[in-house]
């Protein structure tokens, strides 16, 4: 298999469902990870949890650093309107998606 320089080898998505303590915990996880051909889809479900910590200095610092390693982080906050937010976020993601491969980290 080949790989495009421009576009990362893994893509995660973390959908997180207002429980900012478990979702901060698995970011820094994901942080102290050393793989450094990754995108991150983290995808909030409109919870005021959720934009509190994309908003906190710990969060902006997190990810400067998994940034600085050459990585790609993405935030989405979208109010769960949808019968299945889940399936939706599932979908959302994986269309846009740039890695040959895909996981969920849930």
């Amino acid at each position: 298999m080949t790989t495009n320089p421009k576009h990362p080898l893994v893509t995660a998505c973390l959908r997180s469902y207002g429980r900012p303590l478990r979702t901060r915990r698995m970011l820094e996880c994901i942080g102290l990870q050393t793989f450094t051909n990754f995108e991150l889809f983290f995808m909030g479900d409109g919870c005021s949890d959720f934009a509190e910590l994309v908003k906190s200095d710990w969060f902006k610092q997190w990810q400067d650093t998994f940034k600085l390693r050459g990585n790609k982080v993405y935030c989405f906050n979208q109010a769960n309107c949808h019968q299945d937010w889940g399936a939706h976020v599932t979908n959302v993601s994986i269309k846009m998606a740039m890695g040959n491969y895909f996981i969920f980290l849930d």
